[in-house]
């Protein structure tokens, strides 16, 4: 659960959270989280099940790959407001994680649980199971994110 404090935080990251309807925003700080990420931690390596987005408030997070001579090939960096396009590739293609994720500078994320919705709920009535998917708006929230990635994302690093 996200409180009034870090939904601050979070609404002046993510601006288009102004403009969701109450209801989505209810349902956003009733089961997203917000999670405190210190430097060196892997967030994900590869074949992980990727449950959950995050979107960066503060922080680097570094992707890469190790290659077949055992060199880290970095893909590319996120940052403030930011999140990560191989984390939604994974969530939206039901994939495991292809790569490695770690936190280069320590970090502040909110994560949207991928099926974070019970009975009755807004994702229920939409017919779907994943809060990114079940309306114009948890879409607008990833995708707010992901069109704020660099135009080339695989930045050698």
């Amino acid at each position: 659960m996200i409180n009034s404090e870090q939904f601050e935080l979070i609404a002046r990251a993510l601006p288009i959270l102004g403009n969701a309807d109450a209801r989505l925003l209810q349902e956003f700080q009733n089961k997203a989280f917000f999670a405190h990420i210190p430097e060196g931690r892997d967030v994900f390596i590869e074949g992980d099940h990727v449950d959950a987005i995050a979107l960066l408030i503060s922080g680097v997070v570094r992707v890469y790959k190790i290659g077949e001579t055992g060199r880290e090939i970095t893909l590319y960096r996120f940052g403030n407001g930011e999140s990560c396009i191989l984390t939604a590739n994974a969530i939206l293609s039901q994939k495991n994680f292809p790569a490695i994720a770690t936190v280069e500078k320590e970090a502040e994320a909110v994560m949207i649980p991928l099926r974070p919705f019970g009975t009755g709920s807004v994702a229920t009535t939409c017919g779907a199971n994943s809060f990114l998917s079940c309306s114009p708006n948890g879409f607008l929230l990833l995708w707010q994110s992901l069109r704020r990635l660099p135009s080339a994302a695989w930045i050698p690093g």
